[in-house]
């Protein structure tokens, strides 16, 4: 099943159990595995890590459900199953755009589709009766390792002229007209993310296949072959044995014969580890381990994806579940991984950690200089309370800065319980402290919206505390029982009430990331009326319950408002707030305050806006 090498080295010796000591220093890099946890999971915060990667996979699935549309003939004619990365929860964008890009970004996802009316049956298959004249006989005879030409029984079905006597071999073409062709070309998947660049697309990719509900003889050894660690259980291999597996019309790049040839695909047998399997822990470790490589050996084409999950699904029938849950080991198991030297793909990899380090901001300047103290005094407790907390809590500043509370929550939360593990009874910190102490630097709304996070985080009521010492107002006095919505009872301090512009906003934003997208245009909505009346009457609306800053309704603040108003009639046109108004009137408020503007990223809402109402003239 994962292609891997026969001669794996012992991962049980006692050199490898040394990786998992919470002060061991690794002779590689020549940094302690505390130090190395904490840079990774800075780079790669794992809870925010982890959401994304279950986000993009629901949309795998939902496009999973809707491939029909991607193909023609008959739907009921075939069968669709979504593989690979983004499907199994291991996608993820960690690099991240510009806030100035303007172009769309794509991924795709492996679909097969199956003919439904169609079997494979292995050679010895002894049941002649039950084969269906669709069906094919699977020849894995001068064929790569999982590679297999698939034969005819019933020549006629296919559409093959009889050949003469004592010639009997028809194989089926992985071209054959019974394999709907539905490619869609890249030029095309630009043009469409291109008119929604703030957001990643999936397309299927299809492979055209075949399905056998037999297990390849070639991989029996999976189902059997011994598992320090119990992984995966057994009940789920017999389940994945029992499903079998696919033939997709993806022939061996040395292939003789590439026309006829198939590729044994495990793709769904891998999806349901990846689902149903590993810990969240196991499939953070791959998505760094990824990340890793992928960096290490960027511009190389021939190291895939594949080939990384054969090492790590592996590894995680080795490693025991003990120490993929461990906060601190995360080196111990990337170490493991490392030290599957036989492998030769392991021989190509190679991690410069020095120029890792090297090469981060100045919140990593006190870790490096600590990474030298630790080879003296070899204390975890010094270096967490003395280096590594004080700078998770810096990073953790970062994030609030860009209004990215949620990933500041996690590193706080972190940060947190690193404290609590090396404290005593004298020196602990409770979390409401805690927080207090990182958030007490910022203005009144980041510390708001960073405790409006957290509440619903970890269940904290920290926003009604803070609100109280501010002369507070429910959500729904300040812009309606009705825009509110559930909202409504929220206290709100009065000077973020006073600034209505920046709110309603930051409400949007917030709304927008909890998947309340119909809700949320409703707050834009009252922005964009609130400022229309300011603009006719130089005044405020006389029904509002306090005093509006009118600096809040500054150029800057209200192009936010439009750009998104914008955005969200391409995105969708189901809203009700949406609906209610003229698009029309939208499009030449936006343009007039896009030229005001007079930015790139104006011109280019202006370009997505014309190009989405279909007016070809103010788009050229």
């Amino acid at each position: 099943l994962y292609n891997i090498m026969p001669s794996l080295p012992n991962l049980e010796e006692i050199s490898h159990e040394e990786m998992f000591l919470e002060d061991y220093i690794d002779p590689w890099s020549d940094i302690p595995a505390v130090h190395f946890t904490f840079l990774i999971k800075q780079f790669i915060p794992m809870k925010s890590t982890l959401k994304y990667a279950d986000s993009m996979c629901h949309q795998a699935f939902a496009l999973e459900s809707s491939s029909e549309d991607f193909v023609g003939g008959s739907k009921s004619s075939f069968q669709f199953k979504a593989i690979g990365d983004v499907v199994e929860g291991f996608f993820v964008t960690l690099d991240g755009k510009p806030e100035d890009e303007c172009f769309g970004f794509w991924v795709d996802v492996g679909i097969i589709c199956s003919l439904t009316v169609c079997i494979a049956y292995p050679q010895n298959f002894e049941n002649t009766r039950t084969i269906d004249q669709s069906d094919v006989t699977v020849c894995t005879r001068s064929t790569h390792s999982g590679y297999a030409r698939l034969l005819a029984r019933y020549p006629d079905t296919w559409g093959f002229k009889r050949k003469a006597e004592g010639e009997r071999t028809y194989y089926i073409p992985n071209t054959h007209d019974k394999f709907e062709d539905s490619r869609v070309t890249k030029r095309f998947k630009d043009q469409y993310a291109n008119q929604n660049p703030m957001i990643v697309h999936l397309f299927s990719k299809k492979y055209s296949g075949i399905y056998s509900p037999f297990w390849p003889e070639e991989a029996m050894s999976w189902q059997s072959r011994s598992r320090d660690a119990n992984w995966p259980s057994p009940d789920l291999i017999d389940s994945i044995v029992s499903e079998g597996v696919y033939y997709i019309s993806n022939p061996h790049s040395n292939s003789p014969k590439p026309e006829i040839e198939f590729q044994i695909c495990f793709g769904v047998a891998e999806r349901r580890l990846a689902n149903e399997a590993l810990s969240k822990e196991q499939r953070y470790c791959f998505i760094v381990f990824k990340a890793l490589v992928s960096h290490t050996l960027m511009g190389d084409e021939s190291i895939e994806s594949a080939h990384l999950k054969s090492v790590f699904f592996s590894c995680c029938e080795q490693v025991p579940q003990q120490y993929w849950s461990s906060r601190e080991q995360l080196q111990g198991v990337l170490g493991k991984l490392q030290n599957l030297r036989t492998n030769p793909l392991m021989a190509l990899y190679s991690i410069a950690y020095q120029n890792m380090v090297t090469n981060a901001d100045e919140i990593y300047q006190d870790i490096r200089m600590d990474i030298e103290d630790f080879h003296e005094h070899k204390s975890v407790r010094h270096s967490v309370i003395f280096a590594l907390v004080p700078a998770k809590i810096k990073q953790a500043a970062k994030y609030i800065e860009r209004n990215s509370f949620d990933v500041a929550i996690e590193i706080i939360q972190e940060a947190h319980e690193d404290r609590l593990l090396v404290s005593t009874c004298e020196d602990n910190i409770p979390f409401v402290a805690f927080v207090t102490e990182v958030t007490n630097s910022f203005g009144l709304t980041k510390q708001w919206w960073l405790c409006v996070h957290a509440d619903e985080t970890l269940g904290t009521a920290l926003a009604a505390e803070l609100s109280l010492l501010h002369s507070p107002m429910p959500l729904h006095e300040i812009v309606g029982t009705e825009t509110a919505d559930r909202c409504g009872d929220l206290l709100i301090p009065r000077p973020l009430a006073e600034s209505l512009c920046s709110l309603c906003y930051d409400f949007y934003i917030y709304l927008s990331l909890k998947h309340r997208k119909k809700k949320a245009v409703a707050f834009l909505v009252k922005a964009r009326q609130v400022y229309i009346h300011i603009n006719q009457f130089g005044t405020i609306p006389q029904d509002f319950p306090c005093t509006i800053n009118p600096e809040d309704f500054n150029l800057h603040h209200i192009f936010k408002i439009y750009r998104s108003l914008v955005q969200s009639f391409i995105m969708t046109t189901s809203s009700e707030s949406l609906c209610a108004l003229r698009l029309d009137e939208i499009a030449m408020e936006t343009q007039a305050i896009s030229e005001k503007v007079n930015t790139e990223e104006a011109y280019t809402i202006l370009l997505l806006m014309w190009k989405f109402l279909g007016n070809t003239e103010k788009f050229n």
